[in-house]
């Protein structure tokens, strides 16, 4: 597979993977035969110039559009072949990789003897590989192809030598039913201890990669039809062979004829060699899919699957942050931390990091009776575990790193929010504490736009009601002395109180006061007047 860069212009102007070398070869070829045609007519060995009849110029317009259509849609057709051949190889790629994780994953809960797991993942990551390496060698048109396969050697002889007298696609089969046959016995020996629908997943991954590795045979195996790649040849080689003439005729001079052409033809053999060049991706021209590294990525994927650091039962540190809100003002603040910064944070060298696991490895291993020597392991791992402190800040695995002198680290984003958040914590409890002790300010200025009634004051008014009443009544104009008289007598406001919705009195003595009353207007009177004392009387 040719990379290039297309922001790059120069990139562009490169011999290798290039049709053009090959198109200009064939323009090249026809336009010396328009040169010699308008060397004949200028001559007269042949007089094409000169000829009574004149060419019409929409028989051959017609005849170009017709070939241009032709050769367009194939080379339509051919890209989409391209990439769908691409595309399915990816996705069987993606698949198979996937079954295989998921494989290891279940195999590592086991709880069967850590040799016993340890030699099912190798298993299946063998077989993978190998089922990869069938899968490709079955779609190249190589006829002997040297795709690398994880430690063949590892698998039995015997059986191997078997599989190589089948065909490359019988091959992709048999190694397909070895991985299925490889599950179910796990299963039943009670290596997979996982519920039967998550286990399925497994099975549904890998008949998607079967589909994608037919859907790929199904391109290779059938070619772009016959009579329309013969059509679209033989409109080419009648276009090749007279537009010579049309431009012979319609040109004065040699090197005029000879350039016209070589352009007019330039373009239509550059179609017809890229739907060629791209119409089975899968062979060993340099435009074509690079299958080799397609199976060296494999490999590397399916290698990581044994490394110990991808089986971690990853736990939070317990200077992790919880706390949604300070997740997401850390994100808006942009202070969280790539993996490039990860290199300044001090890491433990390479020989800590093998002794730690190699003591794991050893708690496996022990027999359940040895309880004491399991406890000082356990002891050793969690003293190794507590001391990254005292590792060395460089390069992880040096052995001449001098201690670091003493440096005044910042604090993270999470001490950093947590202050924020204790600041935001203070202040609302500050302006809290203003409040409440203003509330007793606040009472006392309500209380005092309102004036409380004395109890001799209310004994007066009382007293002023009852002569009203008793007295037979004379005019509507008393009732309104009355009220006057009841307002002059009082020195003060009344105070806040209540009377009930019949209009009757109600006192309310205060405990500090106990001489004062108040008094507030029925429900229904004038509320602009809070403080007027309604009489009721007998006149009209």
């Amino acid at each position: 597979m040719l990379r290039y860069d297309s922001h790059v212009l120069f990139t562009l102007f490169r011999i290798n993977g290039s049709v053009f070398p090959k198109a200009s070869l064939y323009s090249l070829l026809v336009a010396i035969f328009a040169g010699l045609l308008k060397y004949a007519d200028v001559e007269g060995f042949i007089p094409i110039s000169s000829a009574q009849a004149s060419l019409n110029s929409s028989l051959f317009s017609g005849f170009t559009f017709t070939l241009s259509f032709v050769l367009v849609f194939r080379t339509n057709q051919c890209y989409n072949r391209f990439w769908q051949c691409a595309s399915s190889v990816c996705t069987m790629r993606s698949m198979i990789y996937e079954a295989c994780s998921s494989l290891v994953a279940f195999a590592h809960m086991s709880k069967h003897p850590a040799h016993e797991v340890e030699a099912l993942e190798h298993k299946f990551v063998r077989l993978f590989s190998l089922l990869h390496a069938c899968a490709l060698s079955a779609v190249s048109n190589k006829a002997t192809v040297d795709f690398p396969i994880i430690d063949l050697e590892g698998l039995p002889t015997d059986v191997l030598q078997e599989l190589k007298l089948y065909d490359c696609k019988l091959k992709v089969d048999i190694v397909y039913q070895w991985v299925q046959t490889l599950i179910m016995s796990s299963l039943s020996s009670g290596l997979f201890n996982v519920p039967p629908p998550i286990l399925s997943r497994v099975f549904q991954e890998m008949e998607k990669s079967m589909v994608e590795f037919n859907q790929i045979l199904q391109v290779i195996t059938i070619p772009f039809p016959f009579p329309y790649a013969q059509s679209a040849a033989l409109l080419l080689a009648l276009y090749s062979f007279f537009t010579p003439i049309v431009v012979v005729f319609w040109t004065q001079r040699i090197f005029v004829a000879m350039s016209f052409t070589f352009v007019c033809t330039l373009g239509m053999f550059v179609i017809e060699l890229i739907a060629t060049e791209i119409e089975n991706p899968f062979g060993d021209d340099v435009n074509d899919l690079p299958l080799y590294e397609f199976q060296t990525s494999m490999n590397l994927s399916l290698l990581v699957l044994l490394n110990p650091i991808a089986q971690v039962d990853i736990q939070l540190d317990p200077r992790a942050q919880t706390n949604y809100l300070l997740l997401s003002q850390a994100q808006a603040a942009g202070e969280f931390t790539s993996l490039e910064q990860l290199a300044s944070i001090g890491l433990p060298p390479q020989a800590e990091v093998a002794k730690q696991r190699q003591i794991e490895v050893d708690i496996q291993t022990i027999k359940p009776s040895d309880q004491s020597q399991q406890q000082s392991l356990r002891a050793r791992a969690v003293e190794m575990k507590e001391a990254p402190a005292a590792w060395p800040q460089g390069k992880a695995g040096s052995a001449s790193v001098q201690p670091p002198a003493q440096v005044v680290h910042e604090p993270s984003w999470p001490d950093r929010l947590l202050d924020q958040q204790s600041a935001m914590h203070r202040e609302f409890l500050q302006v809290l504490t203003e409040l409440v002790h203003q509330l007793p300010t606040y009472f006392k200025e309500a209380q005092s736009s309102t004036t409380p009634v004395t109890k001799n004051q209310y004994l007066r008014d009382e007293e002023t009601v009852r002569q009203t009443r008793a007295a037979p009544p004379t005019s509507g104009n008393q009732c309104l002395q009355v009220e006057e008289l009841v307002k002059q007598s009082r020195e003060p406001p009344p105070a806040r109180g209540s009377i009930n919705q019949a209009g009757c009195l109600k006192c309310a003595f205060q405990k500090d006061k106990p001489e004062a009353i108040i008094v507030n207007p029925p429900l229904g009177t004038n509320a602009r007047k809070p403080n007027a004392l309604r009489i009721q009387s007998d006149c009209s």
